[in-house]
């Protein structure tokens, strides 16, 4: 018989994959363990699964009983955010989540990309981009060398290149986070890229599945992973489980406003942020008579909340949305797994969780930029039926 561990590993794989009718049967196996029945983080996951899946009656049925839930717990705003979910999928004329019909491989990925923008030439020492500015294009080195210099650092200016088999990165955290550039960028030499703007990438995303599962993949191989490393949290654990901690993850998008945690209420989950900014408050969201105190920020990069991978956590603070944003949200339910094998991850939670606001943000070491991989080397790859 497997164990809980094992089927939410499954479960977790599974999603990845885009199997999503497999995660589903999965997901109902781990609601009927022991322990785990009307388990709501699960019930989510299981209700996500059959809405990705096109199955929007079994995914609005199953909301429904969350909603429910919810509003016995006396947290409306959560019911407030499913039910307009609900009414948006029963509105839709087609499913809003329809199962990727193949699974495009990174180098596939790269293939399309560059068939969608076109190529640059850099003579040396002509500059590619200047650190502040907006992040307009994702470049794809395919020839000749480059300097990065970061605004600010006195040292020497990284230098970066890519061979014949394979093409490098250039500009992607601004594509991931939708901050400005960190960097002047300019070239050591002649260099060849292929400039793609970021508008043509999100209409590509909004259209075609498969593609927005393969950018999807990208972030969270490229830009999650490398970053919870640089995370005191994360940094211990091994590279094979960290690999299996990221896939984890799973996005969400809040707007302006919305509050994620409140004030003594039990939220679990943590999150790392991708884009946009979070305020942490000292008041209640009921508490309309008392002027909040902004305690603490967060933006891409950093990890909040991390006393949600905890039991019955009360959030020391309450956790609003100061623009649109999109998290990356990382279960108690999918951690735990980790902690029963590293009782030291449940002391560095408590630690964590017992700090002041402002030292309860986890933000990575100022290096994290430069710590990618962002070499991939195009070998082809049959699409994945």
């Amino acid at each position: 018989m497997r164990s809980l561990y094992q089927l939410l590993r499954e479960a977790s794989q599974a999603s990845a994959d885009e199997d999503f009718n497999t995660a589903a049967a999965i997901y109902q196996d781990i609601l009927d363990c022991d322990g785990m029945n009307g388990d709501i983080d699960i019930q989510l996951r299981l209700a996500g699964c059959h809405e990705r899946a096109g199955k929007i009656n079994d995914a609005c049925s199953m909301y429904q009983e969350i909603i429910r839930k919810y509003e016995n717990m006396n947290d409306n705003q959560a019911a407030t955010s499913l039910k307009e979910l609900v009414s948006q999928l029963q509105r839709s004329e087609r499913p809003m989540f329809v199962r990727p019909t193949y699974r495009i491989s990174e180098a596939a990925l790269i293939d399309e990309l560059i068939s969608m923008g076109e190529m640059i030439h850099l003579k040396p020492k002509e500059i590619l981009c200047n650190a502040g500015d907006p992040p307009h294009t994702l470049w794809l080195l395919r020839r000749g060398k480059l300097r990065f210099k970061m605004k600010g650092y006195e040292d020497e200016p990284d230098i970066a290149y890519t061979d014949e088999g394979g093409v490098m990165l250039v500009g992607e955290i601004g594509v991931f986070t939708q901050q400005q550039r960190s960097a002047t960028v300019w070239s050591e030499q002649h260099a060849d890229l292929s400039a793609i703007p970021i508008s043509a990438i999100r209409q590509r995303q909004k259209t075609d599945l498969n593609f927005n599962a393969a950018m999807e993949r990208l972030i969270l191989e490229r830009w999650a992973e490398p970053i919870i490393t640089r995370h005191a949290l994360f940094d211990r654990i091994n590279d094979i489980y960290r690999k299996q901690i990221a896939r984890s993850f799973e996005p969400v998008e809040f707007k302006s406003g919305h509050c994620l945690v409140d004030l003594g209420g039990i939220h679990d989950a943590c999150y790392l942020v991708q884009t946009g900014c979070l305020f942490f408050l000292d008041t209640r969201l009921e508490d309309t008579e008392t002027k909040a105190k902004l305690l603490a920020y967060a933006l891409p990069g950093d990890v909040i909340h991390s006393g949600g991978l905890l039991r019955e956590f009360n959030s020391p603070n309450r956790i609003m949305a100061g623009t649109n944003v999109r998290l990356l949200r990382l279960s108690r339910v999918a951690f735990e797994p980790f902690t029963l094998q590293r009782p030291w991850l449940i002391q560095a939670l408590i630690r964590q969780s017992r700090r002041p606001s402002h030292q309860q943000v986890l933000r990575p070491d100022d290096d994290y930029l430069w710590t990618t991989n962002r070499h991939i080397q195009l070998r082809k790859a049959s699409k994945k039926k």
